[in-house]
This record gives C-alpha cells, structure tokens and sequence, in this order.
C-alpha cells in the first residue's frame, strides 16, 4: 500500500508517442550499433519493419524526453553514450518485467465488465451466469444496472467491456448486434373484457387504470409516448413483478411489462396475458462492444446471451 501510494504522488513527464514502443526500437539499434556500427540505423530499421527517418525520429524523441545524447559519433565510430548504456539496460529491464506481467495476467481468471438493463435482472441475468461459468469457468462476469444512455456513454470512455441494453435504434460509433427483440404485454383479469376482445386499440388502454414495473423505467416511458395523447396515464408503479400481476388478477388495474424469450412471465390462473407490442412500437435487445476494443471472450458472452433470451 505504501508503495501504491507513493507511485500515485510521482510526477510523470508525459511522453510525446508510445514510450515502450520507442524504448523497444531504441534496444533494438544498440544491439546493431554494437554488433556492426555503420549502418546500424538502417539495418535496425529493416529489422523493425519502418523507415529509417521513422527510427530516427523515435530516437530523436526519446533523446528529448530523457534530455540526454543517446549515441555519439558517426559511421563505423557510432557508439552508445554513457546514458544511452544506462537507458538500454533499464529499457529491456523494463520491457522484460512488463512482458512478464502480461504473461502472469493470462494465468488469472478473466473478467468482463458487462452493463445489463434494470429489467433484466431477476428473468435473464442468474440464467445468463450459469450458461457462461458452464462454457467457460475462467470467465468471471462484473455486473453493473445501467440504463441505455448511461451504458453507452461508459463503453465509449473505455469503462465497460460490453452492454445488453433496450433501443429502438442502434447507437453510433459502436458495434451492436441484434439479440432478441422485446415484448408488451397486458396482464389482465380472467373476467376482464379485455381477456378475449378480438382486438385491442390504444383507446382502450387509454380509459383503464395501468400499472408498470417501477424498476421498468424504459416501458413507463414507451407507454406514455402513445397514450399520454389519448389521456392515458399510468396509475400504479409496482414494486414487482408479481405485485403487479396479483394487481391485474383482482381487477385493480391493468398491468404492462416487458417480456422477452425465456423471461416470459407465467401468469396466475386468474390472469390473462395479450401481446400489445404493435400497439407500442419496435424496440430490440442489443449487445453493445466498442469496435476498438472487442472484449475477450466475446462469442461466449454472445451465445450465453442469446440461449438466455431465446
């Protein structure tokens, strides 16, 4: 811990590039500047895969930053100074105990940072678990409730690995693929009118009292959008998903929720449950990732994902 902490307190020069790359190629020429000094640069460079005025320039830009001379003389005479010795061998200290590192985090178990919506959460999410630590037992899920905007706000400064939100359009600038799309439903008593009408208009749900999830922020929104016109309004938010369905069952009100794949709800006897989605518009699940940064394990998470909703 002290350790954590004095690093937090250093100062650090920020660097103009990518310092490992530019210490990697600078260890690269020393080992030619000692082996064959004329031409080192070229050579050094052919062996990196760039140009030479590219080497030139990475070396120019570590001098700089270190604000010392790294070589000195010309031609056959081209030698490393006293610093550039010292940078070379903290250099490939630095590269080795970092390629170490890199080794040692693939031997722990992964972890992928997963957004999931709030409705969710007690239907998909625990199957969802369960089919990823059965196709791959070193993968570790960090769950996180966010709503839509909030998720793909987080994806693209980096803080989350992926996200399984609602939309109604994909979002720009990341990688969405299609899941499942969503349901409405009406929970409705058996008695009700509205159990074996042919047909369903707005209109209808417009004059009844409704009620929604309370954690269901998303469906409160998407029925208000079309019935706020028509004077409906939702009456009842429901602490759950069950008190909402005993709700419809008496006849209190008439209930909406979200139902998607293996979600579906299994309705009390007294209780009849219609699809209304056309009544409400199109919106779908999606799996959000960043085209930059494909998390690993991705097709696991994927598959989980859609055996879950399916």
């Amino acid at each position: 811990m002290l350790v954590l902490h004095y690093c937090a307190r250093m100062a650090f020069t920020p660097y103009n590039g990518d310092l490992l790359l530019h210490l990697a190629s600078y260890v690269v020429l020393a080992h030619r500047i000692e082996t064959e000094p004329r031409g080192a640069y070229e050579t050094a460079a052919e062996e990196l895969g760039v140009d030479v005025s590219v080497l030139r320039r990475r070396i120019q830009s570590l001098a700089s930053w270190f604000d010392v001379r790294l070589t000195e003389g010309r031609g056959q005479s081209l030698r490393l100074s006293d610093a550039g010795d010292a940078i070379v061998a903290g250099g490939s200290r630095l590269l080795l105990d970092i390629e170490r590192l890199r080794e040692s985090l693939a031997e722990l178990p992964s972890r992928l940072a997963l957004a999931y919506d709030g409705a969710l959460g007690a239907d998909v999410m625990p199957t969802l678990i369960k089919r990823v630590r059965r196709a791959d037992e070193s993968l570790t899920l960090s769950l996180l409730r966010l709503d839509a905007d909030a998720a793909v706000d987080q994806l693209r400064h980096g803080a989350l690995d992926a996200a399984v939100v609602r939309l109604e359009q994909p979002p720009d600038g990341l990688v969405a693929e299609l899941l499942c799309e969503e349901h409405v439903m009406l929970a409705v008593a058996r008695e009700s009118p509205l159990a074996d009408r042919a047909r369903l208009a707005l209109r209808d749900l417009a004059r009844l009292p409704l009620a929604v999830e309370a954690r269901d922020a998303h469906t409160r929104r998407r029925v208000l959008d079309r019935l706020a016109t028509l004077g409906g309004s939702v009456a009842i938010e429901a602490e759950s998903r069950d008190a909402l369905l005993a709700l419809a069952e008496v006849g209190v009100a008439v209930g909406l929720l979200a139902s998607v794949g293996s979600a579906a709800t299994r309705p009390p006897r007294g209780v009849v449950m219609r699809e209304v989605s056309k009544l409400f518009g199109s919106t779908h699940y999606y799996l959000l990732s960043h085209p930059d940064r494909t998390p690993a394990h991705h097709e696991t998470l994927r598959d989980a994902l859609t055996r879950a909703l399916s």
